[in-house]
């Protein structure tokens, strides 16, 4: 296990579920959402009623990045919205944090990006 942990200690944050859940009620996360696609119809989801992620303290989508510390994309980010993109985080007070929600910006789903 020690040689795992050397491995990816700069670049991969290794924790449990519970630890994360935890810290999100802790935290009261402040999400701006920035929906390209399809993607965005399940991230809006979220927030209803079945899924509730105001249990987790995220209760409101911050329209503005000054007001946000997460970043949810979901959906193709194509060459001319990286830019975009990118401001938009550029303008997020620290500490800020990004999650990819979906396979069109995990991996790029079936687009050649």
């Amino acid at each position: 296990m020690s040689f795992l942990q050397n491995q990816f200690e700069k670049n991969v944050l290794v924790t449990s579920v519970d630890y994360v859940f935890n810290w999100a009620r802790k935290s009261s996360l402040w999400p701006l959402t920035f929906g390209l696609a399809c993607c965005a119809i399940e991230m809006i989801t979220a927030g209803m009623a079945r899924f509730d992620i105001a249990r987790f303290g995220a209760e409101v989508f911050r329209p503005s990045p000054r007001q946000a510390d997460l970043m949810i994309v979901s959906g193709t980010v194509t060459l001319k919205m990286a830019p975009v993109l990118k401001r938009l985080y550029d303008q997020m007070p620290d500490p800020k944090w990004v999650i990819s929600m979906g396979a069109c910006s995990s991996v790029g789903g079936p687009f050649n990006t």
